[in-house]
């Protein structure tokens, strides 16, 4: 029995010792003046007032009504020239739309670059070299340039090509090209 008498005595010597040291914190936060605290908020709430533009108007912007009749659809590819439809493929001059196309005529006249001319027996050759620095032989009857440029005649120093374009009014008409030796 007198082991639990000390128990219980421990026991209400600890909590009275708790609620002294809650009571002491207690009256030490009452005790402090705030003047200070509150001297120092006034002048930051001065330093920070200021003025703040607000916000510009806008102008409400009308939007656009996409009409598609008759347009092509813009997620699709553009048709290249080399497969018209709907186009007037016929005249006087007009190409040849249904041969196949020949390497060379996928480059533009200024692309291309004569490097030299071979001769065997009766046969002439030029030699052309693309952008890409790759060597074509080429005789008369070839085609060459993105503008349906066929070779005419082949040179020591240059390739004569007739091109057939549009003129303004959608004729087909011709004109002489010459890529001459050395010209890059």
């Amino acid at each position: 029995m007198t082991r639990h008498v000390a128990t219980n005595t421990f026991d209400k010597n600890i909590k009275t010792c708790l609620a002294l040291v809650a009571v002491s914190l207690l009256a030490g936060c009452g005790n402090r003046s705030m003047s200070d605290l509150e001297l120092y908020v006034k002048e930051r709430r001065q330093a920070h007032a200021g003025y703040v533009e607000p916000l510009p108007e806008f102008e409400l912007s009308l939007g656009f009504i996409y009409e598609p009749a008759g347009l092509r659809d813009p997620f699709l590819r553009p048709e290249r020239y080399d497969t018209l439809s709907g186009v007037d493929q016929g005249g006087a001059n007009s190409p040849d739309f249904s041969r196949t196309r020949e390497a060379l005529e996928n480059y533009s006249l200024d692309a291309l670059a004569m490097v030299g001319e071979l001769t065997q027996s009766e046969n002439r050759w030029g030699l052309v070299r693309d952008a890409e620095g790759v060597i074509h032989r080429v005789k008369p009857g070839n085609y060459a340039g993105k503008n349906f440029g066929r070779i005419l005649a082949i040179a020591e120093a240059h390739i004569e090509i007739e091109e057939t374009v549009r003129d303004g009014a959608g004729n087909w008409i011709t004109r002489q090209a010459k890529l001459t030796l050395g010209d890059e």
